[in-house]
């Protein structure tokens, strides 16, 4: 026994140390970030060394193959949190919100299933512990069933606060970007909303479809003036025809596009002025339907929807 025990010890730090390594390069090759990766597993670590901690105070006696067993099992239980919430903060930070506004908008997106994830967890590994006659089984599943509940605690409380403290750190050691490239696009009503002005793209991308008019925001202008700006540039319509409100905002990660959606209701007659693309006035119908027509990939009834129900509740222009 004794040898089992020596054996186990030794096995329990190389299994520690490999499990950290390969979770730090596989962090840092999803993540490409060179210090998320320390921030994680310190916060991983953390959760299984609270874990054990609570055993020792408590004077619990283990099984010598607790260790390993725990180790690994709650490692990947608290990595898969840890990625999810980090991986949505770091996304949500290239949208330029506040560093407070983006955590709140990732633990409202990503905590409940966290919580569903975790009380999974523990409830499939505390009944074993509750019921199984083997004293070995019984307190390994009750050790993993109280981790569960520990690492959905440090992902929740702790790992957020670490995102929020090392904020520029993390921005400053990515490799990717910090910033999504900001694009717009313009939807322009006619008075009674029965129609929408349109642009049928000359080029790529949906090239011979109709689309709403919009181009880049440039660095050296507001998202409102950049949309004043695309605005007039392919319509001929000013700031002066038009008031533009700035609806909603669609971001392709993927993609790194921050898609800025404004909106109008033009209320008198403006001769269009065509810049690359021909315009034309559409019936807002079903056809908006057809992705042989439309571009968007069918992004475009949704959005003039949205619109319509915004513009109906008496909240938006027009109103």
């Amino acid at each position: 026994m004794k040898d089992l025990v020596t054996i186990c010890d030794t096995d329990f730090k190389n299994v520690n140390y490999s499990s950290i390594l390969c979770i730090f390069l596989i962090l840092f090759i999803i993540l490409k970030n060179f210090s998320l990766p320390f921030l994680l597993i310190i916060v991983i670590e953390g959760a299984i060394f609270a874990n054990m901690s609570i055993s020792y105070f408590t004077g619990s006696v283990l099984p010598f193959i607790a260790p390993i067993v725990l180790g690994t099992i709650q490692l990947g239980a608290t990595i898969d949190y840890a990625i999810l919430i980090t991986t949505t903060y770091v996304n949500n930070r290239k949208t330029n919100k506040s560093k407070k506004e983006c955590m709140i908008n990732t633990l409202n997106y990503c905590g409940h299933s966290v919580l569903v994830s975790a009380a999974c967890f523990f409830a499939a590994t505390f009944g074993v512990g509750i019921y199984s006659k083997i004293e070995m089984i019984g307190s390994i599943c009750n050790l993993i069933s109280r981790g569960a509940l520990i690492s959905m605690l440090f992902v929740l409380t702790i790992l957020p606060s670490i995102l929020l403290i090392f904020d520029k750190l993390i921005s400053k050691t990515n490799m990717k970007g910090n910033k999504m490239k900001k694009l717009n696009l313009i939807v322009v009503f006619n008075k009674d909303l029965s129609k929408g002005l349109f642009c049928i793209r000359a080029k790529d991308p949906y090239k011979g479809k109709y689309n709403f008019v919009g181009g880049k925001v440039e660095e050296n202008e507001t998202n409102d003036e950049a949309a004043y700006r695309e605005l007039f540039e392919e319509t001929g319509i000013s700031k002066n025809d038009i008031e533009l409100d700035h609806f909603m905002d669609l971001n392709y990660f993927k993609y790194e596009n921050n898609l800025q959606v404004y909106y109008g209701i033009l209320t008198h007659d403006v001769d269009l002025v065509e810049e690359k693309n021909k315009l034309e006035w559409v019936e807002l119908n079903k056809e908006l339907l057809d992705n042989n027509k439309f571009g968007g990939n069918y992004n475009i009834p949704h959005i003039i929807t949205q619109i319509k129900v915004f513009i109906k509740n008496g909240t938006g222009l027009g109103k």
